[in-house]
């Protein structure tokens, strides 16, 4: 079991009920936690796509502590006890 902090930013809070939570979850890769968060949290079937494999939809990113996954290992980049997870949405416009 790995418990994580989770932060929602740029409206996926609305989705979670919520804008923080320490989260608890079997495995340690991002994609265990990605599968875990959407049994929980359904609503947030649009921000992750499927593929060949899960991936983050276009317009979402998620941090590592501050680190952006596609810089790592994406979904397979693993988590640490008391990691920072933050998931967000692009917000684009002029």
């Amino acid at each position: 079991m790995t418990l994580v902090n989770l932060k929602y930013h740029m409206g996926i809070e609305r989705l979670t009920r919520g804008a923080q939570e320490v989260f608890s979850f079997h495995g340690e890769p991002v994609g265990d936690l990605v599968l875990q968060l959407l049994v929980k949290y359904p609503s947030l079937k649009d921000c992750f796509v499927r593929k060949e494999a899960l991936e983050v939809a276009p317009g979402i990113s998620i941090l590592v502590n501050g680190r952006e996954i596609m810089w790592l290992q994406g979904m397979a980049t693993r988590l640490s006890e008391g990691d920072e997870i933050s998931l967000l949405r692009f917000v684009l416009g002029g």
